[in-house]
């Protein structure tokens, strides 16, 4: 957690877990870093439990050493920013 109610940070989230997490949290945007992978079930998973909760799912993706499109970099942090202004809490 990055800044409580507001900010949160987290690695995969289980498939079992997913819905029930972002529900407790009252996420209401997704910031993904990660490509986009149609054989991670945890991946789909969470795709469908932000649909199911009308949850904002935005993807910038960057590569697993961690570097990617500084433009992306800059979009991730401008709808964290945004998503703070409105006092959405955002993973």
């Amino acid at each position: 957690m990055v800044e409580q109610g507001h900010i949160y940070r987290s690695g995969p989230i289980s498939s079992t877990l997913i819905k029930k997490t972002l529900a407790e949290h009252n996420i209401r945007a997704i910031i993904n870093l990660t490509p986009s992978d149609p054989q991670n079930h945890n991946k789909l998973a969470e795709e469908k439990a932000a649909a199911e909760l009308n949850i904002e799912v935005l993807r910038f993706p960057m590569s697993r050493n961690g570097t990617g499109d500084v433009n992306d970099y800059a979009s991730a942090v401008t709808a964290i920013a945004n998503a703070g202004k409105q006092n959405l809490p955002v993973l």
